[in-house]
């Protein structure tokens, strides 16, 4: 029997793979078939990990959502002396896992499973709150200026996922990048 620390491991790469799973074949014709072929158990095995399809299809999306704001606040602060290059940064890992971000949004606006998708993203607020609070130590900027900045990047960024408008996120971090700046004189 695995302890927990191994059984932790094992789902999150479960998880990984089916979130990949999700995003190549989409919600609409995923099977848990489709998920036994893509973590390579046997369908009874899945069901060790998962009560249900809903249940795969939740926890998946809810560790992809979670691992992309993990990647881009580390991104953020490994490059918080550059702006520049922290908005370059994200609008790549935007470019790059834009269908990931796209199944996201529209797991969050389904009627089936938007309910639970967004309880957890009301949890993200408190991420954004710890890491805008490591941010404004970093760049001298006291929380309750740069929290205002943080949300709109958030908006920003999922405007520009979902409408696919890459030169009006430019445009909105170059906004942001210069009210940022203006703070820091």
């Amino acid at each position: 029997m695995r302890n927990p620390a191994e059984r932790e491991i094992k789902k999150d790469i479960v998880l990984q793979q089916c979130f990949e799973c999700l995003t190549e074949k989409g919600i609409e014709s995923i099977t848990i078939k489709d998920f036994s072929a893509a973590t390579g158990m046997a369908m009874s095995s899945i069901y060790y990990w998962f009560e249900d399809k809903d249940e795969i299809v939740l926890d998946a999306v809810k560790w992809g959502l979670r691992k992309s704001i993990d990647e881009i606040f580390d991104f953020a602060f490994k490059n918080i002396v550059n702006l520049e290059k922290v908005c370059d940064g994200i609008l790549g890992i935007a470019q790059n896992r834009k269908n990931e971000f796209r199944l996201i949004f529209q797991i969050a606006t389904s009627p089936q499973y938007g309910n639970n998708i967004r309880e957890y993203a009301e949890k993200l607020d408190t991420i954004y709150k710890r890491y805008t609070d490591a941010l404004s130590e970093k760049l001298n900027i006291s929380f309750g200026e740069l929290y205002p900045y943080i949300n709109l990047c958030v908006s920003a960024f999922v405007d520009c996922v979902i409408w696919d408008d890459w030169d009006k996120l430019k445009l909105e971090f170059n906004c942001i990048l210069k009210s940022i700046a203006n703070i820091q004189k």
